[in-house]
């Protein structure tokens, strides 16, 4: 009887494990499409300042 809990208790923890797991891959993904956005977010404005730097030099 014991052994039947005991194979219950462990398919039920390799199942959380795995739930755990994909939890966090999904995580990690989103942390770095959130970087990614936030990287090209930030190269867009240094192009869009540099680029009115250069007009502003330009036109002086």
């Amino acid at each position: 009887m014991n052994g039947k809990f005991y194979e219950a208790n462990l398919q039920k923890r390799e199942e959380l494990i795995r739930i755990i797991k994909r939890i966090v891959i999904l995580l990690q993904l989103k942390t770095m499409c959130f970087i990614q956005s936030h990287i090209s977010s930030t190269l867009l404005n240094s192009r869009i300042v540099d680029s009115a730097v250069e007009k502003m030099l330009v036109d002086n």
